[in-house]
């Protein structure tokens, strides 16, 4: 795993209860349940598409963000976009004659210029772990409009910051001085 977390105490379920959504569909799917997610005390970033059709968004990404309530969290999401949202580059063997379209869009979004995701997912990662890392400061990058059609985001020239979503939320434990972790972890699920 990529982070550790101090484990559940029973009196955090007693006190926070079970933070997930009802319709939190990951527990079906075997990866989180609520115990695990509030023992996430690690700063995490997340970017999602809200039309992911493998891990889901309102009952998978966002739900996990919504439910690790004791760790400081952001979520970065693509409306309209599916599961790849973190794409590399296609390589030149995606874009060979004769080959599926799914080959190509295994790095591509349809409704997304690539592009786009390719240097916006680093403009928001960068920031997050050099401030969670290097304790730099850079919470200006952070520190947006919820939708980004309101208003052009730090960093983004018009209009490259339109059509996604930036959520931002202190843990308790930060809130709580609970103890928390110091490596952050990033994920694209």
């Amino acid at each position: 795993m990529f982070f550790e977390c101090a484990p559940l105490r029973a009196q955090d379920a007693v006190l926070y209860g079970d933070p997930l959504p009802d319709a939190l569909d990951l527990k079906a799917r075997g990866v989180w349940d609520a115990k695990g997610l509030i023992g996430l005390k690690t700063p995490t970033f997340f970017v999602a598409g809200s039309q992911d059709d493998i891990s889901g968004y309102e009952k998978g990404i966002k739900a996990i963000y919504e439910g690790a309530v004791h760790a400081d969290r952001y979520l970065v999401t693509y409306k309209n976009a599916r599961h790849n949202v973190a794409p590399n580059p296609p390589p030149v063997e995606a874009l060979q004659p004769g080959l599926h379209i799914d080959e190509y869009y295994r790095y591509a979004k349809p409704l997304w210029d690539q592009r786009k995701i390719i240097n916006s997912n680093p403009h928001f990662v960068t920031a997050f772990l050099d401030m969670h890392l290097k304790s730099a400061e850079y919470s200006t990058y952070l520190d947006v409009p919820q939708d980004s059609n309101e208003k052009i985001w730090e960093g983004f020239k018009n209009p490259s910051s339109t059509g996604m979503v930036f959520l931002c939320t202190e843990g308790m434990a930060s809130c709580f001085g609970l103890p928390a972790c110091f490596i952050p972890y990033v994920t694209w699920i």
